[in-house]
């Protein structure tokens, strides 16, 4: 339920927001109907993406909630000074060996969970953002209302969705990457970044240190290792030169094949700002440059964003340098100091040689060349989804570092947000629900994922509109080996509830051809002549449903009727059919279909093994889907199907939507431990309350509903 979702502007430069608002008046008069309409459909809950107007700290409907919190995105840019600095970005620091993810977007990109500063990122959000800030004042009937949090979308946990053991949704072949096969290609530092227009005071990638971390406690020595997994490393740190006194501690710790002291660039004398020279060692890593005056690091060598964390040509320091150029084969550089450095300065250039994508042979210079790909695998998009081609060991290593990681991720941000919670009023537990991950396309993640979530998370968060399968179930269960609440979502065309809907719009005849002139704001160019639509008008002979345009203009379209209206005009309403992408053509098909499928859920109350029940919990969300020019919804099924004893009985029975764009339903869940959640019987077009707020639910409410052990 957020109209920021969706970007983009139709054929007249507006954007789906501004419809909603010429609707409605206001976002917040678009999200209190848009709340009203879910309870009208029987909802009971608000999803992650809700807006900000829909949450009951703004709201005068209170409805229970979920907080989505971004997360890792911000931690890149230190969004707003919320952190203590920026944290690395995985993708760039890859070899261009690396072949499983193509980046969409530069918000797009895998954090280094390991940063401390991605850590402190995490109180940074929940000091600052609108929701958590707004949910910590509240009064405590409304935190009551909270039903957890959520951190992060599959956009910046890329290695935590959709698993290879199943086949993706909608379409096929979208399994995610092995997020543990990412330390056989990554860089071991980074001095300096310009997507994020930044400079690494510690270049330290703690991604690939906790690699190394691994590897030693594993096996004790580097010949074991290369036994293990067909290598021949001939160290757990570089081979290569390390020049300098700056590099990352734990590169010099596992030990480097040689040292030297920092190459000298020059000496500042308040005047110069040109110096260039010949580093003293060739054939430099990539990303390990530095640039130090006085001992403090103000340039480097940058990842820009692009796959392949190589030597780019350029040193970059912001605010620092004008210019910079750099030859890692040759060491031949020039730099350009925005101010010149003061008299005395001095001004030393740090790096590692012959290590990292220069042919080193330790550990820490992996960049799963060709030479590796006996026990690194060829870095195919195949590979890195299946490990294929790669030893059983280095699978079980990569494997265990993807639990670890995931169980480092999970448990971080649960510890986080319960001190917040202790310090802001709340009782308890506050819920923790992992991010928005489990149903990518339509999938579990894989195994090693789920097993580090588990007992860090109260509850996966089943997206993508996609019912759960008794396999994905067993699977969940299978890796987790614990009782796991799963949340899922259910998607249903919004249509004549959609604000894609124009009222009072004006129509002309011509025969039994009808010219409709669009009431502003308007998209119908955008929509064109593929899009179906239901119009109703005063004169009823103007009706039509289903249909496609005859023509579609910016700001008319056409079509015919079968008969010549009575009347030479008429004012009509009309939107988007209930048909499109896979809906139904009306209400009442709808509801049969909705309940059908939540039907189809209610009898995954087990595993197949007859052992570890699981909650079923539906909540809302209201989607602007640009591409298919269709407003969604997820409606919320009431039910709780804890036992082998519930009694879950579900009727839906939707008319043609009128006015109070009401909708009638019956349903019930009784018997332990949760009481007599819902019982209640509603006739079409009567207001359906929320339930589990209601007068039988237990004196603590939600909180009692939300208890998971």
């Amino acid at each position: 339920m957020d109209l920021n979702l969706i970007g983009g502007t139709d054929e007249s430069g507006t954007t789906i927001a501004t419809y909603a608002n010429g609707k409605y008046g206001s976002t917040a008069n678009w999200a209190s109907s848009q709340v009203n309409l879910l309870k009208g459909f029987g909802g009971n809950s608000l999803p992650t993406y809700a807006n900000n107007n829909a949450l009951p700290m703004t709201n005068s409907v209170k409805t229970p909630f979920i907080i989505f919190e971004i997360l890792s995105a911000y931690s890149q840019v230190n969004k707003l000074g919320w952190g203590t600095g920026f944290v690395k970005e995985i993708y760039s620091l890859l070899s261009p060996q690396w072949g499983g993810f193509t980046r969409n977007a530069n918000t797009d990109g895998i954090a280094d969970f390991r940063d401390p500063h991605w850590a402190d990122m995490i109180d940074g959000v929940l000091a600052n953002s609108t929701a958590s800030t707004q949910i910590a004042a509240a009064p405590t009937s409304t935190k009551n209302l909270l039903l957890g949090f959520s951190f992060d979308d599959s956009d910046t946990t890329h290695g935590f969705g959709a698993s290879k053991d199943f086949t993706t949704r909608p379409a096929s072949g979208n399994n995610d990457f092995q997020y543990g096969y990412l330390a056989y290609f990554v860089a071991p530092m980074q001095t300096a970044n310009t997507i994020q227009a930044t400079i690494y005071l510690d270049p330290t990638v703690y991604f690939k240190k906790r690699w190394l971390d691994l590897m030693t406690a594993e096996y004790a020595n580097i010949g074991l290792l290369n036994t293990a997994v067909g290598s021949s490393y001939t160290t757990f740190g570089t081979s290569g030169a390390c020049v300098g006194t700056h590099l990352p501690s734990y590169i010099t710790t596992a030990g480097c094949g040689s040292t030297a002291a920092a190459d000298s660039v020059g000496t500042g004398n308040g005047s110069t700002t040109v110096f260039s020279g010949t580093l003293s060692h060739t054939n430099v890593s990539g990303l390990s440059l530095g640039i130090y005056v006085n001992g403090v690091l103000v340039a480097g060598d940058p990842s820009t964003g692009a796959k392949g964390g190589g030597c780019k040509g350029t040193i970059y320091g912001p605010g620092t340098l004008s210019a910079g150029t750099f030859n890692c084969s040759t060491g031949a550089y020039s730099i350009t100091f925005t101010t010149a450095p003061a008299n005395g300065a001095v001004i030393t250039a740090e790096y590692i040689a012959n290590g990292w994508q220069q042919g080193g042979t330790g550990l820490l210079d992996e960049d799963c060349r060709v030479g590796h790909q006996g026990y690194c695998g060829n870095g195919s998009g195949n590979t890195t989804t299946f490990l294929t081609g790669l030893s059983a060991q280095a699978i079980t290593d990569i494997n265990t570092y993807s639990q670890d990681i995931a169980a480092y991720y999970s448990s971080t941000i649960n510890s986080h947000l319960q001190t917040w919670a202790g310090a802001h009023g709340f009782t308890g537990h506050v819920n923790y629900l992992g991010p928005t991950t489990l149903g990518t396309w339509g999938t579990p993640p894989n195994a090693p994922i789920i097993k580090g979530f588990c007992g860090n998370i109260d509850a996966w968060m089943y997206g993508g509109a996609n019912v759960f399968s008794q396999a994905e179930i067993d699977y969940v269960y299978t890796n987790c080996n614990q009782n796991m609440a799963l949340i899922n979502s259910e998607y249903i065309p919004a249509g004549a509830q959609s604000e894609l809907s124009w009222p009072n719009s004006s129509a002309s005849r011509s025969g039994t051809t009808v010219t409709v002139t669009v009431a502003a704001p308007n998209k119908v160019n955008a929509l064109g002549t593929s899009v179906l639509y239901d119009i109703t008008c005063d004169d009823p002979t103007y009706n039509k449903t289903n249909f496609h345009p005859s023509t579609a203009g910016v700001n008319t379209f056409t079509y015919t009727v079968a008969v010549t209206p009575t009347n030479p005009t008429a004012t009509c309403n009309f939107w988007p059919d209930d048909s499109q992408v896979g809906g139904v053509a009306t209400q009442a098909i709808k509801g049969a279909n909705f309940i059908s499928d939540v039907t189809s859920m209610f009898g995954l109350k087990y595993t197949s093994s007859g052992v570890a029940p699981f909650v079923g919990v539906y909540s809302w969300e209201w989607y602007n889907d640009w591409s298919d020019q269709h407003a969604w919804g997820i409606i919320t099924y009431r039910g709780n199907p804890i036992n082998g004893h519930d009694d879950v009985n579900g009727v839906v029975t939707c008319s043609a939507p009128d006015a109070s764009f009401s909708c009638g339903g019956e349903l019930s869940v009784h018997n332990p431990p949760y009481g007599d959640f819902v019982s209640s019987v509603q006739s079409a077009f009567t207001t359906v309350d929320n339930q589990f707020l209601a007068t039988s639910a237990p004196s603590n409410g939600l909180g009692s509903f939300w208890t998971f052990v």
